[in-house]
């Protein structure tokens, strides 16, 4: 480098674009933005690729996250890269792949679907508990941000499921799950009222469930209350 020059000079003293040097960083943060959110999804699918907690690669996804955020700080709102916000957009994207994975290999039938979303809640959120959470720096709050994520890409499962018409056994399956199994053995497993205080939301609006309440009261009458118990 020629004596006077600056670290954005080229050689010979010939100042590199703004334009081009913004666009060089903007590259460089999408490529490592892109390298992170593989990482969510590998230690997801093998949470042994963190080698325990201390593992080296979602301990530097943490450092980054933890030097990005305390550099927002310092950018000010216009300049802000939002690692953090995009991380947990991340993980929630990771989530909705991972539950629609396994709702998919199951039978057409409802009561099926909800089984595989159930095994695959438990399984991914016992890993987040007890492996993948412990890598992150405390600042972060990794356990609440995997669980709001897999919060959200249930409920928006759930939404999905029930926008076109739903057989009677369907309808009631949905319902219980709802009702009963998310509550009893998802929340109670995660502690999920204790850990957020109640800010996670519901999984369906009280209006649709009202609405598949309805519908079941009224098909049961109709035929004679054969063909929908689900317990």
């Amino acid at each position: 480098m020629t004596s006077g020059s600056s670290p954005g000079s080229l050689e010979g003293g010939r100042s590199l674009p703004e334009g081009r040097r913004a666009r060089d960083v903007t590259l460089l943060y999408e490529a490592l933005q892109r390298e992170l959110w593989a990482l969510i999804r590998e230690t997801l699918a093998d949470p042994g690729a963190t080698g325990g907690p201390g593992g080296a690669p979602l301990t530097q996804l943490g450092q980054v996250l933890a030097q990005e955020e305390e550099a927002d700080g310092r950018r000010g709102p216009g300049a802000a890269r939002r690692f953090r916000a995009r991380w947990a957009e991340a993980v929630a994207q990771v989530a909705g792949e991972r539950l629609e994975e396994a709702a998919r290999i199951e039978a057409e039938a409802m009561a099926g679907r909800l089984e595989a979303l159930r095994a695959r809640l438990r399984e991914d959120m016992g890993a987040v508990r007890t492996r993948l959470a412990p890598t992150y720096p405390p600042s972060l709050g990794a356990f609440g941000v995997y669980l709001r994520g897999y919060h959200g890409a249930l409920s928006d499962w759930l939404r999905k499921a029930t926008y076109h018409w739903l057989p009677l056994a369907d309808r009631y399956a949905l319902l219980y799950w709802h009702n009963q199994v998310y509550p009893r053995e998802i929340s109670g497993l995660v502690n999920m009222v204790a850990l957020e205080n109640g800010q996670l939301g519901p999984l369906l609006p009280a209006e649709t469930v009202r609405t598949l309440e309805d519908e079941c009261v009224t098909d049961v009458k109709v035929t004679g209350g054969e063909g929908g118990r689900v317990e």
